[in-house]
């Protein structure tokens, strides 16, 4: 492995990144609830999204690094990073506070956990799957 830059701009713990198929670009969030665009090669900072209510706990970026999408475990923002605006906004609960959220790796379903349940919603059909729940709190 061989370090590729330094990316200043957080200001608090990032909670996760993501970086497109062609590794040219990347996507981070976290504790400071803003998502963040850069392109890898310069470390330069391409763009900045706010609408979050909690720390982003996950974020995609489509293989071709034209899309993403980042959750708070309550909204979720779709992007157009070609246009550096946000697309679409969907509230996925009523709540930001669970513990871990995870895109799949195609980008079309995204899983919140909740205390002692996880939530999954299938993004292309806008439906919620039924819960998967447990009788202890899923760290």
């Amino acid at each position: 492995m061989k370090e590729a830059g330094q990316f200043p701009g957080h200001s608090q713990e990032i909670e996760c990144i993501s970086i497109s198929g062609d590794g040219r670009f990347a996507v981070s969030g976290g504790k400071e609830k803003k998502l963040r665009y850069w392109e890898i090669d310069s470390g330069r900072e391409q763009a900045v999204f706010t609408g979050f209510q909690g720390a982003i706990k996950a974020c995609y970026i489509a293989k071709n690094g034209r899309t993403a999408m980042a959750t708070d475990g309550a909204t979720l923002l779709s992007i157009d990073l070609m246009k550096r605006e946000v697309t679409k906004k969907r509230q996925l609960g009523r709540s930001w506070s669970g513990q871990a959220a995870c895109f799949s790796a195609d980008g079309e379903q995204v899983a919140v956990s909740n205390g002692k349940d996880i939530r999954l919603w299938n993004l292309n059909s806008a439906g919620e799957r039924p819960k998967m729940e447990d009788n202890e709190m899923i760290w």
